[in-house]
């Protein structure tokens, strides 16, 4: 009989899984790396594409809050490396669901705050996860505008924090204009008009890409009230 077999035995499912539970508070509060990452690929198995409902239910409804209550309460920032990792498995296929739960527990507000740490590897999984969250759903897109969700990428391109770290940055505004979110279109480009005209950033790709998408927002929203608008 496998680990997962005795995890989701009929028993355990009885008991809300409370071996799935000591083994994300060894993964979480373990002093053994080689624990922690062994846990780590357990995880990420019960989350392939091909796992049953059962375990993804499972996953959600007693490892998630785990996780995230560790997040919050702003712990190890190695270990938050390795939740997120886990987390950002998990958006993949379940987007909504995990938008919903970081909404409501205001997580994203707090890995928000953790792209001024310095750890490296760890902003740029929090950009990641952010990265994969982005769609055209309101809920999401005004939490980002609610809570500046968005400053922090302009923050670390304006201080060149690092090639990957400013690519990153660069590559979640493209991904803004690539599906078309056109909620936060406006929003860069009116709070923070001064970063999209200053002559250090126009000419970047990205930007220009930008500039183009929001004058074509412009001109579709005048035709519609009858509005001639010229974009030189």
């Amino acid at each position: 009989m496998s680990v997962k077999d005795i995890v989701f035995s009929e028993t355990q499912k009885t008991q809300r899984y409370p071996l799935l539970a000591q083994l994300a508070s060894l993964f979480l509060y373990s002093s053994l790396d080689g624990m922690k990452l062994e846990i780590a690929e357990f995880f990420k198995t019960l989350l392939e594409p091909e796992s049953e409902s059962s375990f993804i239910d499972a996953f959600h409804s007693q490892i998630l809050p785990t996780f995230i209550e560790y997040i919050m309460e702003g712990k190890d920032e190695g270990t938050i490396f390795r939740v997120l990792e886990i987390i950002i498995l998990f958006a993949g296929t379940n987007r909504i669901k995990i938008i919903q739960l970081l909404i409501r527990s205001n997580t994203l507000k707090q890995l928000a705050a953790l792209l001024f740490s310095k750890s490296k590897a760890l902003k740029l999984s929090i950009l990641k996860l952010l990265k994969a969250l982005l769609f055209n759903s309101e809920e999401i897109n005004q939490y980002f505008i609610r809570h500046n969700l968005l400053a922090p990428l302009f923050t670390i391109i304006k201080k060149k924090r690092g090639n990957l770290l400013t690519s990153a940055c660069f590559d979640m505004l493209n991904v803004i204009i690539v599906q078309d979110i056109q909620t936060l279109i406006l929003h860069i480009m009116e709070k923070y008009k001064e970063f999209i005209e200053d002559d250090k950033y126009k000419a970047n790709p990205i930007i220009q890409k930008l500039r183009d998408k929001y004058c074509l927002i412009q001109i579709v929203k005048n035709k519609s009230q009858g509005i001639l608008t010229v974009y030189s």
